[in-house]
């Protein structure tokens, strides 16, 4: 637009100049019509000279209008590439804690699984080992009834053995119970 303004200056200054040097040489009008036609070359060249200002002004406000927005999109381009890039870490590490998690929850029902096997196993001993001891006692007690007071003393006190060992078991049981529950939480917790 700029170079087309120009060129129109251009050619209405030829003309007027054209139009001079004919009206000079050919009529004594030409001498009166000079300088009109001069002042309407000059307010018309002021014009457009005026107007390219403004266009030249327009343009060098629309490129610096246009480097802002260049500029203000490549930090928004890299901003998102940041965060796409921390959104693919963040995802990778919840995959792995979920993996962790996992891994223990597994560790805590198989430990459970172990102890519930050894405290069955445990009392099934004992039990059995009551069910052999209150055997033997029985057959000792037909075989020998003039030693049942001896018996029965020695039987009462095995229970009472037995029972304190019961005992004692079921607090190990509480105990491991309460460690099972501790490293859960330890588990959890890590």
């Amino acid at each position: 637009m700029f170079l087309a303004c120009t060129h129109l200056a251009l050619a209405c200054t030829h003309l007027a100049l054209a139009c001079t040097i004919k009206l000079r040489a050919n009529t004594p009008v030409a001498g009166k019509l000079a300088p009109f036609l001069w002042g309407v070359l000059g307010r018309i060249r002021e014009k457009f000279e005026n107007e390219i200002r403004d266009l030249e002004q327009s343009e060098k406000q629309t490129n610096a209008k246009y480097t802002e927005t260049k500029s203000k999109l490549l930090e928004s381009e890299d901003t998102i590439i940041a965060l796409r890039a921390n959104v693919k870490l963040l995802e990778k590490q919840l995959k792995e804690n979920r993996e962790v998690l996992s891994k223990m929850t597994d560790e805590r029902s198989q430990l459970k699984d172990i102890v519930r096997k050894e405290m069955k196993q445990d009392l099934s001993s004992l039990e059995k080992e009551v069910a052999r001891l209150k055997e033997e006692k029985d057959k000792e007690l037909q075989q020998v009834y003039s030693r049942v007071k001896l018996a029965v003393a020695k039987k009462d006190e095995v229970l009472s053995e037995l029972t304190r060992d019961h005992a004692a078991l079921q607090e190990k049981c509480v105990y491991l119970e309460s460690m099972l529950e501790q490293q859960r939480k330890e588990y959890l917790i890590k």
